[in-house]
């Protein structure tokens, strides 16, 4: 076919299916997709066209859904409902979150039936959506004007793009009717009776398999991954050396993704979803270029198209979107099996000469030579290593022949064959007559997918890494290469800092490797007509994040009318430029980056003064700020930050801390949830309409619970369900939990499963607590800062958690702001412009977090919380690790669940979790910092002093087994805390000393229950608890 033979057809292939598939059936369907395709490519299929896409959506049929469905009939007019694919649960009909903290619901059925606003929440039984007869009308009526839409773009290519990309969007913007779809579009189901993923998803895939069918090419499922990746990243100094080191490996993979977004289009990649992904939308706005959808000033000159509003949106956002580094190390397409070998190495090509030339570019900022430039590049080139593998998908094999000794050769497996159980089943049901659809190659891909998976293994194992030991002097930064400039070691020394051109970039007497200086100097690159600005390329200093909480406060009480407190941040920024002029002081200072919550609030202050107090450095309102290398001391300024400080206290405003957080979050056994083995994956049942499932109940309830004991299959809808999940997560759950509420934390990246992130302390364990529900789906805005409200706050925030477990919706819904697209969390389901999978409460994360200094090393506080994040998962995954690590060196260490039990329910019935060990932790925390409740932290120390008499200690990183029975050691252990609470405890304080026995037994129960054969550890592990939280709560040396 030619090129336009090629993007005319899978515009076809794309649309074989309309986005309304479910309101449309019965309707005919199939025409409705083929007349917009008609009127968006301009051209009729052919006959052979057809047959292709034909063959292509059985294929795609046969790997996406049950084949023994044929017989089942659902309406999904008056019917539908909607499935989550990890959860393996239908939407609940009102399965809100209610409370004086929040109250949403999801109201789709309220959407199309007008329930009356307010209604009072059900038990969670699965919503059933039902469309009005004229919402069917008009929804079949959008055709005409999305084909008019896009076909303002001048080339066949243009419009496949951007109706891949766009199509929700456009659709939601045509619609005129109070009785949209709104965000439902891009969740309508593929099909009703398996409604666990969208037809978006299912057309994607026709387009991918009808382009390689109609070459008459069998296909091949081709996996890249690449590295360094942690080890990159931890060789860091600064947080814009953490950003960089993310930004670079997420360019990375848009590199090598590229090549085959160009060639065969972006439906060819099944994992990471490029759907809403920044880097591929950055891509798609270039080629857009000079059209009227994006150069025109005004939606008036682009003649009112709604494709103007949507790509104009785009842009817009865009910049705000590129900060936040989201794509994984790794990805999965499906291409023609002839030209897979190629193209891997030819990706492989392309990813090195990306970091060599990078590298080499940031290096002649540096200096000239081949010290420098051709360094640098072999620096790079040597560093980056890259693993392919790729699988034949035989598009016309038989399934049945994969199983047994005549299996083809290339039917390698590392266990069973998942076909095998597929076929089984089918026997088994063919047996109670269940009509059936014949399998066909489209069954295979889970044992592909298994295939590649271990063809990367096996090169990962394979090709070790050429590793050179280079003379000379080592980076500061990564302490592994030599510095970029000259040979000799002393000349390197003493010289090589000044010689540099580029010294503006590094700290006094800072020298860097090739690799290094490309982080030190990288930035974003923007599509050629996003606007002006990327604000979030710049970070915080670890002093400025330190201060963050202080300063938020400090501004909300001046603008509230605290007019003696506004006059010392008058005279702090006064003799902050007076230090500036005197060279006391570096200019610098005077013009930070701040957290979002600081500047947000300083803006809507409308307050000079306040917006010049955000500007200056938060190291300089710590009681003890840098040392300076000059002789000078801004003295002025350390003078005013003390006053400002005592003003504040008399404002209740707690005195800025010198330490802070890092911490590490990351999805607990994501491997095992791509490859379908987790413990927690779907049954077939799972994936099944509740109609259907009634229907096989009655009528062979063996076979149901033949059906619940079975994991349903891996399919490419899942691959792309966790892709999308991981793409809400890292495009708006991390960024609006994080930076979105109002609260100064700091998201250095947020990449599918997992984020970092930087915060004050204690915030950070309020925020990773935050962040570990929005994982799971938690759709409430959090109104209340946990830490900085009333101890009532926790027994509400428990009822709420209790309602929500019952009955999760496990979606992300938020709104991007208008300006800058910063993700925001809704109030009401109206306020809500975008609407993503989450993952769910089956699945779960662990978070580490390190406390340090704000001048300890920044490389090593993240590597604490690497192992804090380690240990979290080694004790049962869904934890919090937490590494206290205190400038004088001593190191408090704890591990606590999330929530206990894990969460492992189906459909109506199973226990909500009880026990919340983190919430217990918060709580602790908030009771040591009221100091109006006089409750003293020395009462961590005394219980540890207790159970250390207990001779449960610590020895090389085991804790020796105590020879006292469970039962009998831990009824010492709560004996002792008791007695230690109390005995601390002034007479007057009575109601105080009784909570917090309630709070600290509470947080040992937590522990007990993940420990429950090592009562000795959790004695111990309870002990270190109530001293992080004593830390945390106070920080200093003492504690």
């Amino acid at each position: 076919m030619t090129a336009l033979d090629r993007w005319s057809l899978k515009i076809h292939a794309f649309l074989h299916d309309p986005p309304h598939k479910p309101l449309a059936l019965g309707r005919g369907h199939a025409q409705q997709g083929a007349s917009i395709a008609i009127q968006l490519s301009g051209t009729e299929l052919t006959e052979q066209a057809r047959q292709v896409i034909e063959e292509a959506d059985h294929l795609a049929a046969g790997a996406d859904r049950h084949s023994w469905l044929a017989g089942f009939r659902v309406d999904p007019r008056k019917e539908l409902q909607l499935l989550h694919p990890l959860q393996g649960q239908p939407i609940p009909e009102a399965g809100a979150v209610t409370g004086g903290l929040f109250q949403l619901s999801f109201p789709l059925r309220r959407l199309f039936e007008g329930l009356a606003e307010g209604a009072v929440p059900g038990r969670g039984e699965p919503l059933q959506i039902s469309f009005p007869p004229e919402c069917v009308d008009a929804v079949e009526q959008l055709g005409e004007p999305l084909a008019k839409t896009l076909a303002e773009l001048p080339d066949l290519r243009l419009r496949f793009l951007t109706l891949w990309r766009f199509l929700p969007e456009l659709l939601a913007e045509l619609e005129s009717d109070s009785r949209k779809l709104g965000l439902l579009w891009s969740l309508l189901p593929a099909d009703s009776r398996m409604p666990d993923h969208s037809v978006l998803v299912h057309d994607s895939l026709v387009s991918a398999l009808a382009l390689i069918r109609s070459q008459g090419k069998e296909a091949a499922v081709l996996r890249v991954q690449f590295a360094p990746i942690q080890d990159f990243i931890e060789a860091s100094r600064k947080l814009r050396d953490l950003w960089a080191s993310s930004s670079i490996l997420a360019e990375t993979t848009w590199k090598a993704l590229e090549p085959i977004v160009e060639e065969f289009g972006p439906d060819h990649v099944v994992y990471p979803s490029l759907r809403h992904e920044p880097r591929f939308d950055r891509w798609l706005l270039t080629q857009l270029q000079g059209q009227p959808c994006l150069t025109a000033p005004s939606e008036k000159e682009a003649g009112g198209s709604a494709l103007w509003k949507v790509v104009r949106r785009t842009r817009d956002h865009l910049p705000r979107a590129l900060r936040t580094p989201s794509l994984p190390n790794v990805f999965t397409a499906i291409v023609p099996y002839d030209s897979a070998l190629d193209l891997a190495k030819r990706i492989e090509a392309q990813l090195r000469e990306f970091w060599a030339s990078s590298a080499a570019d940031a290096a002649r900022e540096a200096g000239e030579g081949a010290d420098y430039v051709e360094r640098a590049a072999d620096q790079a080139r040597a560093l980056l290593q890259v693993f392919w593998g790729t699988v034949r998908w035989g598009l016309d094999d038989d399934p049945k022949k994969w199983v047994g000794l005549d299996a083809p050769k290339h039917c390698w497996h590392k266990n069973r064959p998942t076909i095998a159980e597929a076929l089984e089943t089918l026997r088994e049901l063919s047996q109670e007559s269940f009509k059936h659809y014949q399998p066909n190659a489209g069954l295979l891909y889970a044992d592909l997918n298994e295939q590649a998976g271990l063809l990367v293994d096996a090169a990962k194992r394979e090709r070790a890494q050429h590793v050179t030991d280079e003379d000379g002097l080592k980076c500061t930064c990564c302490g592994d290469r030599q510095v970029l400039g000259g040979n000799d070691f002393w000349v390197q020394r003493t010289e090589g800092h000044a010689k540099r051109k580029d010294k503006n970039k590094l700290s006094d007497s800072e020298q860097l490797c090739g690799p290094c200086t490309w982080k030190r100097s990288f930035e974003v690159e923007l599509a050629g007509d996003s606007g002006t600005g990327l604000r979030g390329q710049r970070h915080p200093s670890t002093g400025e994040l330190a201060a963050a909480q202080f300063k938020l406060d400090v501004i909300r009480a001046c603008a509230n009318g605290n007019v003696e407190l506004l006059q010392a941040v008058k005279d702090f920024i006064d003799a902050a430029n007076e230090d500036v002029k005197a060279e006391a002081m570096e200019e610098g200072d005077t013009k930070v980056f701040c957290p979002q919550a600081v500047y947000l609030a300083a803006v809507r202050s409308s307050n000079e003064t306040l917006k010049g107090f955000a500007n200056i450095d938060g190291q300089w309102l710590l009681p003890f700020p840098r040392e300076e290398s000059s002789e000078r001391v801004p003295e002025r300024t350390i003078a005013a930050a003390a006053k400002l400080r005592a003003l504040a206290q008399q404002a209740k405003i707690p005195a800025p801390r010198p330490y802070l957080a890092i911490v590490d979050f990351d999805g607990d056994a994501m491997g095992k949830w791509l490859s379908g083995t987790h413990e927690n994956f779907p049954s077939l049942r799972d994936t099944l309409h509740l109609k259907v499932l009634q229907e096989i109940r009655a009528n062979a309830s063996d076979v149901s619970d033949k059906l619940a004991a079975r994991k349903r299959f891996l399919t490419p809808a899942f691959h792309a369900s966790i892709s999308a999940a991981a793409a809400a997560f890292a495009r708006f759950s991390a960024p609006m939990t994080i930076e979105g509420e109002e609260l100064p934390g700091h998201l250095v990246y947020a990449g599918g499963d997992d984020a970092l992130f930087v915060a004050p302390v204690p915030l950070a364990v309020e925020l990773a607590w935050r962040l570990r529900l929005r994982f799971s789906g938690w759709p409430a805005r959090f109104e209340h800062e946990l830490l900085g409200g009333s101890l009532e706050g926790f027994d509400a925030m428990r009822d709420l958690l209790a309602q929500w477990f019952r009955a999760p919706t496990p979606w992300v819904v938020s709104s991007l702001s208008p300006k800058s697209g910063r993700p925001e969390p809704v109030e009401h389901w109206r306020q809500a412009s975008s609407l993503g999978l989450a993952f769910g409460t089956k699945a779960t994360a662990s978070a580490g977090i390190c406390v340090f200094h704000y001048r300890w090393p920044l490389g090593s506080a993240l590597r604490l919380a690497r192992e804090a994040l380690n240990a979290a998962k080694s004790a049962g995954r869904n934890a919090l690790g937490i590494v206290v690590q205190r400038r004088s060196g001593s190191v408090s260490k704890t591990v606590l669940p999330f929530y206990l039990p894990v969460f492992e329910t189906g459909w109506g019935e199973g226990d909500t979790p009880d026990v919340w060990p983190v919430l217990s932790l918060l709580r602790l925390i908030a009771a040591f910092a009221k100091r109006e409740r006089e409750v003293s932290v020395r009462r961590a120390s005394a219980f540890r002093q207790e159970v250390a008499a207990l001779r449960i200690l610590p020895h090389a990183d085991r804790i020796e087994q105590d020879a006292r029975p469970s039962s009998e050691l831990w009824d010492i252990g709560e004996a002792l805390a008791r007695r230690v609470v109390r005995k601390r405890t002034l007479p007057s304080d009575g109601e105080s000393s009784g909570e917090l026995e309630d709070i600290v037994l509470d947080l040992g129960r937590g522990v007990r229950a993940s420990r429950p054969e090592r009562p000795d550890l959790a004695l111990f592990e309870w002990a270190e608890a109530l001293t992080v939280a004593a830390f945390l709560a106070r920080p200093g040396e003492g504690i």
